[in-house]
């Protein structure tokens, strides 16, 4: 009777463990994926197709974390390369719908563009707050495609207002 006892205990144990797993608190989580911005200034658009996003995720409640997130691009306007780096962070606000989860956060955001031709280039940091929202998409318990995350950085150079526009998509690994 104690042997049967402790097999069905031990079973109850073992079926019952990925349940409760899945109630704990996430620790947090890191994104990496393709980037693309857009920035609008004194009335023109530059575009920079070419783009990466990362972030990482610190969980301190079931719907709020801390993020930090940098992004690379880089295009060109006639004559010049341009680049645009941005190093953001800030509180991050999460709605869980079954496999989806839908965020929105408020961000603390350093700007660089710097340009150059010929050999020579210049660069110009701004500090500023932004706004962003996103989708991210379980596959598994510790995997999701985050489906789109869209950020708003404007940023103030030499007195002329930059408003650089993020989009971005990419693998979400969950710790």
């Amino acid at each position: 009777m104690r042997k049967i006892l402790f097999v069905v205990w031990i079973a109850v144990l073992l079926l019952c463990t990925p349940r409760a797993r899945a109630q704990q608190l996430q620790r947090g989580e890191v994104f990496g994926g393709y980037s693309y911005a857009g920035a609008v200034s004194g009335g023109s658009f530059t575009s920079f197709p070419a783009g990466f996003a990362a972030d990482v995720d610190v969980s301190v409640k079931k719907w709020l974390s801390v993020e930090g997130d940098i992004g690379y691009h880089h295009g060109s306007v006639p004559g010049l390369g341009v680049s645009l780096f941005e190093f953001v962070g800030g509180p991050r606000f999460t709605a869980h719908y079954g496999k989806t989860d839908i965020f929105a956060h408020g961000l603390i955001v350093g700007t660089r563009v710097s340009a150059g031709a010929y050999g020579v280039s210049a660069g110009i940091t701004a500090f500023t707050v932004g706004v962003g929202a996103g989708v991210d998409v379980a596959i598994q318990h510790y995997f999701a495609i985050r489906v789109v995350q869209a950020d708003v950085l404007p940023a103030e150079f030499q007195g002329g207002w930059t408003v650089p526009i993020k989009l971005s998509a990419g693998v979400v690994i969950r710790f």
